[in-house]
């Protein structure tokens, strides 16, 4: 069923932009009327820095609504990034939902950054692939269309000559559309670094392989009404997307 949560996240893997409207609604809809009626009544009579501290009031005073408002957003920003006009004109009628789980810029190459998230926490908004429960930082998507998160593990001593200190991490490495690659454990950041050119190679080689399985599946679906595939890879637009700014 396209409704099941976990058939819509799925689809959002696969690049359908109306799964991802669909589940933007279903975080949408554990909102409260409470909120509803307040969110309606301040888009429209407040400015936007009035509306901003009005939510953030309330979220405050609501943190059982704030995740699924911060998903909801996040969902409608990807529906946006990957081509949906229902999304975009959203996005560019009301600025506050380009507040979101994960920040709207860091969906499309050209920015940087990393923020912190669990495993779990991301498999609740929909990113059913994201390994672990640990708390970990995901990086902004790179230019070749590849997400990496990681967390700390460890470290080794120094030696007797106050030299040789490496702290290790195991790293994740997604698609665009958050297909889990493969995982790196304990690596220290100077082996990282020094394989850095190879770790990518691998993962375009895997970022390649999950867009043939999209591929292959847009294929069958090119004449289904009940999908509606994206029009852009991320990694081939621009970081400044006006519905995004």
């Amino acid at each position: 069923m396209r409704d099941d949560f976990y058939s819509l996240a799925k689809l959002c893997m696969l690049g359908d932009v109306k799964a991802e409207l669909q589940m933007s609604e279903k975080f949408r809809a554990r909102l409260s009327e409470n909120y509803l009626e307040q969110e309606a009544w301040h888009l429209k009579n407040k400015t936007f820095d009035e509306q901003h501290a009005w939510l953030k009031d309330y979220m405050s005073l609501h943190p059982d609504e704030s995740d699924a408002f911060l998903i909801s957003n996040t969902r409608l920003q990807r529906a946006a990034i990957y081509g949906s006009e229902r999304a975009q004109k959203i996005l560019e009628e009301v600025r506050i939902y380009r507040f979101g789980y994960i920040p709207d810029f860091f969906q499309l190459p050209g920015n940087f950054g990393r923020i912190k998230i669990s495993g779990e926490e991301m498999r609740k908004a929909g990113f059913i692939e994201f390994p672990g429960d640990e708390v970990c930082y995901l990086q902004a998507l790179n230019a070749e269309g590849i997400y990496i998160a990681s967390y700390y593990t460890g470290y080794d001593h120094t030696d007797d000559s106050g030299f040789g200190m490496e702290e290790y991490d195991n790293y994740f490495f997604f698609d665009e559309f958050f297909c889990y690659l493969f995982t790196l454990e304990n690596y220290s950041t100077f082996d990282f670094r020094a394989a850095e050119e190879r770790i990518l190679n691998r993962c375009v080689q895997a970022r390649d392989e999950k867009q043939a399985e999209r591929e292959e599946f847009w294929r069958d679906k090119k004449n289904s009404r009940h999908f509606e595939r994206y029009r852009e890879l991320a990694r081939t637009q621009s970081a400044d997307k006006n519905f995004l700014l």
